[in-house]
């Protein structure tokens, strides 16, 4: 048996155990843990068509039927033909009903309220990421996709040059000479960068990493920024699948931007350009032949030149993410 499928199954049996569904009536009411998930969704709303009330919680029509005609011989619901199709029923919740509703909902709570109590602020953080992944990556779309943008906070700067390092590492098999140094280079902005004309960023997707960038002076020059490290964490993005490619663009009058003496200079920002025509981060990976770049060649992949406007290879991503945090990082550096 695949480790994975006896680990789920495994966190399915002690959850289930955790939250009371395998007793008699759950949260030791009459009703069962599908009748309170009914009740649940009837109490969201004034009125639900029960063919979508069916086909949103995926359940058998018969089932379903056999729920409500309990609900309705206990009054906890009404019932009537729709207005715009009279083949379909629409249900709603009786007064009786939304007070069925309303002391599952407490006790409820109440319940998880004192499994959560032992823990710290740090603890209930781990526990919503872990629950955010699972949700996730099981069903990508129900991201709810709500993208910050702020500066480094404490640790930041070491996920950075941790998240390079494993990216890197599982995807092209790198080894720690990259991580060495992508460390230098977040070592030298850490200790030596101008908070006046250089700026990083970290982007959060509903309060979890998913991103950064840095934005410094370029070599030798005192008008031209360039843009380094730019990642997005795979579980927080995902490609639009249309694009191969993306290409940089100079500033221009509709797209010019920050740069290190943005009050006076004339600073281009690079703009990423999917090939499909859609606005797009920059390709998370570098597209290499060999298994291991070199110092140089590695550093000339991390950094993006706000002047450049030839074609860079690499697979871009039209993640609504990735191009929020471009859009948001570009306008908070003007």
């Amino acid at each position: 048996m695949d480790d994975t499928v006896g680990a789920v199954r495994g966190f399915n049996r002690y959850y289930t155990r955790v939250i009371g569904a395998l007793g008699e009536g759950h949260l030791d009411s009459p009703y069962t843990l599908t009748e309170a998930r009914i009740l649940y969704e009837l109490a969201q709303h004034e009125s639900v068509d029960v063919a979508e009330l069916r086909r949103g919680l995926a359940l058998d029509a018969g089932y379903v039927t056999r729920i409500l005609t309990r609900f309705d011989a206990d009054h906890l619901i009404t019932r009537r033909r729709s207005a715009s199709d009279a083949r379909r029923q629409v249900v709603a919740l009786t007064k009786q009903g939304r007070a069925a509703f309303g002391k599952l909902n407490r006790r409820a709570s109440s319940d998880v309220s004192r499994l959560l109590s032992p823990l710290s602020d740090g603890q209930r953080a781990r526990l919503r990421g872990a629950m955010d992944t699972i949700r996730t990556v099981l069903e990508p779309e129900a991201r709810a996709g709500n993208v910050t943008v702020r500066a480094p906070e404490a640790g930041d700067l070491g996920w950075i040059v941790q998240r390079n390092g494993e990216l890197y590492a599982a995807e092209y098999g790198w080894d720690a000479t990259f991580e060495a140094l992508v460390a230098t280079i977040v070592g030298d902005f850490a200790a030596h960068h101008d908070p006046a004309h250089e700026r990083a960023w970290i982007a959060d997707v509903d309060g979890q990493r998913a991103g950064c960038i840095m934005c410094v002076r370029a070599d030798g020059s005192a008008d031209v920024a360039k843009l380094r490290l730019l990642l997005t964490d795979p579980p927080t993005s995902r490609s639009c699948g249309c694009c191969s490619s993306s290409r940089p663009h100079a500033g221009s009058a509709s797209g010019a931007g920050w740069s290190p003496n943005a009050s006076t200079s004339r600073a281009a920002r690079a703009t990423p350009v999917s090939s499909c025509g859609r606005r797009a981060s920059w390709p998370r990976r570098a597209t290499s032949t060999s298994r291991q770049a070199s110092s140089s060649s590695t550093r000339r992949r991390t950094t993006a030149s706000a002047r450049t406007s030839s074609r860079r290879p690499g697979r871009s991503s039209c993640d609504d993410q990735a191009v929020a945090t471009c859009a948001v990082v570009q306008s908070s550096a003007r």
